[in-house]
């Protein structure tokens, strides 16, 4: 969320709007702006509200910038005569999700700038603090150029559809700002409508050239951005279009194919995902703001209430009135959850894309599972039998003229195999016979003729030819 996202809404007329340049009107949306930057860090993190429960008939809605004046404009004076206090807790979608998650928000609703945030809150079984979520709305995302500028005529010349809408982001020295995509919607938008452009104007490396990486620090929306973007210092914003009508700036509305506003292409959206440095995954999706109760609400009873109210079709009126698109109601997480008193209102279902397990894990959240452990290796085959030994050598009878010989066993490790046709070099030693024994030792059996010593070599023949084992054979 930027500092943009605090400022209060206007109508929402068509075409592009350009900022007055009288400095009164200037030096106002600059104190407008920089005092916001105060309702965005209101909840920069996990402890900054943590708070005590709320009073009865006080309702606290944890909500994306994105919907500051719905909720404070809006929903507040439209349910006080009801004895409903509504109190904001405005900020980053998935910041304002990660306190409701770990207990330091105690929020009785989550109002979301992308109904696939709603995931985080879904992902714990039966401690989930969000069952159900409803949409009721659609936004879309545009880019916003200074009417101070230097480079204002290259995107006057875009508006005029001269050159593509991201021609200026290509020329030396332009400077970008946008939302850090790690923990806000609008940044991941922003990747998600860079991806989706190089896709369909088929313009290799159009990404990077107009953002560099994901999260390239030097566009990173600072506290200072709004000032320098009056000012003209950054050229371009990326934002959301029902915001670039509230702070009355001009802006290049971007292809449908791309905008991530309209269903006809949303098929081709869910082409492109951005992963965030938690490792949370997020499709490309119409941009569909939700709300959704919070498990354990401090005042249920008021949070269902702003929920009537909000899906009503005055409710949903008010949030057009606002600029958003208007959207159906759609149900996301458990239909069985919505109480009687919204069923009325509802639409259709959503869909959210499972988020991927964490590494070392398979199937989908919250079903992760441990991988099966490894099958056991299969036995090594049983050894064959060792042949018999050969009969032992009888010794000459006396007056008899035979030559008497004698056994000589070497023992030797073969890589492939036992074999009883090895030789011995030179003459007077005969191998007669290998015997396998465990592992890849062999056990040969030789003749060796009377008066033969030294060493010899062992030979063993392979089918690539033979292998010489050089002085193995030591004969006494």
């Amino acid at each position: 969320m930027t500092e943009f996202e605090n400022l209060r809404a206007t109508d929402c007329r068509p075409g592009v709007r350009r900022l007055p340049a009288p400095a009164p009107r200037r030096a106002s949306l600059a104190l407008a702006l920089l005092a916001s930057i105060a309702v965005v860090l209101a909840y920069g993190g996990p402890r900054a509200l943590a708070a005590d429960p709320p009073a009865t008939g006080d309702v606290l809605i944890g909500h994306a910038g994105m919907l500051n004046d719905l909720v404070l404009s809006d929903l507040a004076p439209a349910l006080a005569p009801r004895g409903i206090a509504v109190q904001s807790a405005g900020g980053n979608s998935l910041t304002i999700a990660r306190g409701i998650k770990d207990g330091s928000l105690p929020a009785d609703l989550f109002g979301s700038a992308d109904a696939n945030a709603n995931q985080l809150l879904m992902d714990d079984g039966k401690d989930s603090k969000v069952r159900w979520f409803a949409t009721f709305a659609r936004a879309e995302m545009v880019l916003a150029y200074s009417p101070r500028s230097r480079l204002l005529a290259e995107f006057e010349k875009a508006e005029r559809g001269e050159q593509p809408w991201y021609a200026p982001l290509e020329l030396p020295g332009v400077r970008v700002a946008r939302a850090d995509p790690d923990h806000d919607p609008s940044g991941y938008f922003t990747v998600l409508v860079a991806q989706l452009s190089e896709r369909f104007s088929g313009e290799a490396g159009l990404k990077q050239r107009i953002l560099g990486d994901d999260r390239n620090p030097e566009q990173m929306f600072g506290p200072t951005s709004a000032a320098e973007f009056l000012d003209g210092e950054i050229d371009a914003l990326f934002m959301y279009r029902h915001l670039a009508r509230v702070f009355d700036v001009p802006f290049l509305s971007l292809p449908p194919e791309v905008n991530l506003a309209e269903p006809a292409y949303e098929s081709g959206y869910a082409k492109e995902s951005f992963t965030n440095a938690a490792g949370e995954t997020f499709r490309g999706s119409v941009i569909r703001p939700t709300m959704a109760p919070v498990e354990g609400a401090g005042n249920a009873p008021a949070a269902l209430e702003v929920l009537k109210y909000l899906l009503s079709p005055e409710g949903r009126a008010v949030a057009e009135a606002r600029g958003f698109h208007p959207g159906p109601v759609l149900v996301g997480g458990d239909l069985a959850a919505v109480p009687i008193e919204l069923r009325r209102y509802v639409e259709g279902s959503y869909t959210i894309t499972p988020q991927p397990c964490p590494p070392g894990q398979t199937g989908t959240r919250p079903n992760c599972q441990a991988p099966p452990p490894a099958p056991p290796p299969p036995p090594a085959p049983p050894l064959p039998p060792a042949p018999p030994l050969p009969p032992p050598v009888q010794a000459p009878v006396a007056g008899s003229h035979a030559t008497p010989l004698r056994i000589f066993r070497l023992t030797v490790r073969l890589r492939s195999g036992c074999t009883n046709r090895a030789r011995v070099s030179g003459r007077g030693v005969t191998v007669t016979l290998g015997t396998r024994l465990s592992g890849k030792r062999c056990r040969l059996t030789m003749r060796v003729a009377p008066g033969t010593t030294g060493r010899r070599d062992l030979l063993i023949p392979r089918a690539a030819g033979t292998v010489r084992m050089r002085g193995v054979v030591r004969l006494s």
